[in-house]
């Protein structure tokens, strides 16, 4: 019989191991010494800008830029024991850099966390209330107010305004609306502060038009504040171009000229009690930190309406604690670009249609009983249902609260007594009396007589 034919059977290979072979001991490369070479400088970190660098500090400039740092937020930068933080929008370049400055660019804004964030649109004034935020969670105790066009004409902030409530505080005068010749109930009511500081023919935007009257007799009496007058908010005023509307712009002088004027230097500050308001806006102001609560600029509203409805909002609720606004004479020039005024007047006619019915309805609104945020975010609501505002400003106001919160910010507690200034708190003054200074008006050309 054959053989039968077995398959080859199929052994696994062996699996050997590894060998580990040293390492070769390569000879160590000489040193540049060594080879007679010189070293290489050493190399440089990448270096981060300064305005990148978080910086803390008690009293802080905050302004909002689309374009490089000017010589006015130079001059700012450079003020003694001040912080400036600039905030940035899409039109802002990416390398803005300076010393003793905070930059927050768009990228930059969207990491701080702030719930306000997301209601503030782009381009945008109100992109402001991002930079108000940082400042108080870097320490702010005092705001300085303004723009990167408002030079400064003082050595120091401290020369313009009251910075320490409690050691500076002297004798101030207080405006007192008995005797004023106007008859309309609205002059009772809202002061121009121009008046004061020598200007009578001019008033300020969100003056409401209806109270304008150049005779009209400011009568002011004499008290010494100490204690009882707390000048939480403080406004400057500007020479050269002043913060005014469009209406006194294209009656007021010719076209194509500038407005070049001076306010008196020598008008002591005046605080207003209550009862009395005056618009106030953002371009020269000192906020100490009782009214921080009070620095949120609206953004469902016009550009030139924005922060005069701030300010107007801001002084009604100083009422309820006590708190004080009161006026300085020039700190800063303002040299303005010409431009189309039609577009202002546009954007202006709710502060010409609007001012008194707004005065009026802060005056008539009767705080309900709670803290203080619960109060402003009851006046947000009634603003919006007389559409002075809209439901965006009630959402980011209470986005804002909750953000002043979170920061761990503490409002002060109402104290209503001290702004109330009784006729028999007060004296005569005697020894100041506005004066009149050159102001812009239009020219008229002669006429013959026949």
């Amino acid at each position: 019989l054959p053989k039968p034919i077995l398959p080859t059977p199929i052994l696994p290979k062996p699996i050997l191991p590894t060998p580990i072979l040293p390492k070769p001991i390569l000879p160590k490369p000489p040193t540049h010494e060594e080879a007679g070479q010189a070293s290489p400088p050493p190399r440089e970190k990448e270096a981060i800008p300064s305005s990148e660098i978080d910086l803390f500090g008690d009293k802080w400039i905050v302004i909002t830029t689309i374009q490089y740092p000017t010589d006015a937020v130079r001059t700012m930068a450079s003020q003694p024991g001040w912080k400036v933080v600039a905030v940035g929008d899409q039109k802002t370049p990416d390398d803005w850099d300076l010393e003793n400055c905070v930059f927050l660019s768009v990228q930059r804004q969207a990491t701080l966390g702030y719930k306000i964030h997301d209601f503030i649109p782009y381009k945008h004034y109100g992109r402001k209330n991002i930079g108000y935020l940082y400042a108080i969670q870097h320490g702010a105790k005092i705001i300085y107010d303004t723009d990167d066009d408002n030079e400064l004409i003082v050595d120091s902030l401290a020369d313009a305004f009251i910075l320490d409530l409690d050691q500076k505080v002297t004798d101030m005068l207080v405006y007192d609306p008995v005797g004023q010749s106007h008859k309309d109930q609205q002059a009772q009511m809202v002061v121009n502060p121009y008046v004061h500081f020598g200007q009578p023919n001019m008033w300020p935007r969100g003056f409401p038009l209806s109270a304008i009257d150049p005779q009209n007799a400011v009568s002011y009496r004499y008290k010494k504040a100490g204690p009882e007058i707390r000048p939480y908010v403080q406004q400057g005023l500007a020479n050269g171009d002043p913060d005014v509307d469009a209406i006194f712009r294209v009656t007021r002088k010719h076209s194509g000229a500038k407005i070049d004027l001076t306010f008196d230097r020598d008008a002591p500050p005046v605080t207003l009690p209550r009862g009395v308001m005056s618009p106030f806006n953002t371009q020269n102001t000192i906020i100490h930190e009782q009214a921080f609560w009070g620095l949120l600029v609206p953004v469902t509203t016009t550009f030139r309406v924005c922060d005069i409805w701030r300010g107007y909002w801001l002084q009604r609720v100083l009422w309820e604690v006590g708190g004080t606004l009161s006026f300085h004479t020039a700190s800063v020039y303002q040299d303005r670009n010409e431009h189309v005024y039609f577009f202002d007047q546009v954007d202006e006619f709710p502060l010409y249609n609007s001012s008194k019915f707004f005065v009026n309805f802060l005056r008539d609104w009767v705080p309900p009983k709670g803290d203080l945020f619960s109060q402003i975010q009851d006046l947000s609501r009634k603003m919006e249902k007389q559409k002075l505002w809209k439901l965006g400003d009630v959402e980011l106001m209470t986005a804002w609260l909750q953000d002043l919160t979170k920061l761990g910010y503490k409002p002060p507690v109402g104290n209503k007594a001290p702004m109330a200034l009784q006729n028999n708190e007060l004296s005569p003054l005697g020894d100041f009396q506005p004066k009149s200074l050159p102001s812009s008006l239009l020219k008229m050309p002669n006429i013959r007589q026949k």
